[in-house]
């Protein structure tokens, strides 16, 4: 049978717009999908954020112009932090250390030079420095399994709107990421090569998406969400359903 996503993927397309199914480079590449993934948590791994940023940004060189310089993004040209032990996630939690253990948390640091300008409103962050700057640390520092979520250590977890420039010469493009908590480990990867990178998560951003595109004028936007919350009725009551693109 045809799942629903590929479905809503299938009329999207029928309307001009492209698609680029992650599924379908993970499959081409022979990874196994679950190994790119917690264990205990339903989010991508780090390294896999910075593979799918790596493998988007070749797909926005080849079809769009971009001159992204994607080497940066391999695995190699990066310090990998590792917390033993240190995550246990919202699966993991449910069935507690009873039936599951904690796995390894990874934090991933560019060898090479970087410069930001970070920016959060609703953290009322605007800061300036390295890579370094995206990781929230009171999230990851302290072990606490039950109580702390390090995931949410990756650009502050979800938030309406975070703003990353990039204070280094890259690829001058603007990308707009519109995202769920999936695009937590991937926003910092783009911008790694790109001049600019905004993301919004409708869930939490009480503005006009429509008004603010026009606003900021991105070279391109993107729609970065898990195959889980595609489908269903629009609700364009709350403000917060990620399909109400008003």
């Amino acid at each position: 049978s045809t799942s629903i996503p590929a479905v809503i993927c299938a009329i999207i397309e029928e309307y001009g717009i492209d698609v680029f199914d992650v599924r379908d480079i993970i499959h081409d590449a022979g990874y196994n999908h679950h190994e790119m993934f917690y264990r205990t948590d339903h989010h991508w791994l780090a390294t896999t954020g910075l593979w799918v940023a790596q493998k988007t940004l070749e797909y926005c060189n080849d079809n769009y112009g971009f001159h992204a310089d994607t080497s940066m993004l391999e695995l190699d040209l990066f310090d990998q932090k590792i917390y033993p032990e240190w995550f246990l996630g919202s699966r993991g939690k449910k069935v507690t250390l009873s039936r599951t253990k904690p796995e390894d948390f990874v934090l991933l640091y560019p060898r090479y030079d970087t410069r930001f300008h970070y920016c959060i409103p609703t953290e009322h962050l605007d800061i300036y420095g390295d890579y370094s700057i995206i990781y929230n640390m009171e999230d990851i520092e302290e072990k606490d399994l039950y109580n702390k979520n390090p995931y949410r250590g990756y650009n502050y977890g979800d938030q309406p709107l975070i703003q990353i420039q990039n204070e280094n010469k890259v690829d001058d493009k603007k990308i707009l990421v519109i995202d769920d908590s999936f695009g937590n480990c991937v926003i910092s990867c783009l911008a790694l090569c790109e001049s600019e990178v905004i993301s919004i998560d409708l869930r939490h951003f009480t503005g006009s998406l429509e008004n603010y595109i026009q606003t900021v004028e991105p070279d391109i936007v993107m729609v970065l969400y898990s195959a889980e919350n595609v489908g269903g009725e629009i609700d364009r009551t709350t403000h917060k359903d990620m399909f109400d693109f008003r």
